[in-house]
């Protein structure tokens, strides 16, 4: 027995109800909704960039898009290098 399900077809862009074949050119509601969360994520803005100022010994200054923090100083940061804003670190305005 054949099930029928809720499906857009492709070809026409329409929605409804058809027997659910392999060969089928048609996507189910619950693809539809995974397309969806896929497609709207993959358009979501990269987070703003940071840039090492200054490091010293222990902690390196990194310029912010609202100001500059203090952070710990990793083996690998090196000044003028991008990294994920610590925006955590920002006191609110």
């Amino acid at each position: 027995m054949v099930e029928s399900v809720d499906t857009l077809d492709l070809k026409s862009g329409a929605l409804r109800r058809v027997g659910s074949s392999p060969t089928s050119a048609t996507i189910t509601r619950k693809n539809m909704y995974l397309l969806f969360l896929l497609a709207y994520n993959h358009n979501q803005p990269e987070p703003p960039q940071c840039i090492i100022d200054v490091c010293e010994e222990a902690y390196c200054t990194v310029e912010t898009p609202e100001g500059n923090v203090d952070i710990l100083r990793k083996p690998y940061f090196k000044e003028g290098m991008a990294i994920k804003c610590p925006f955590w670190l920002i006191d609110p305005t």
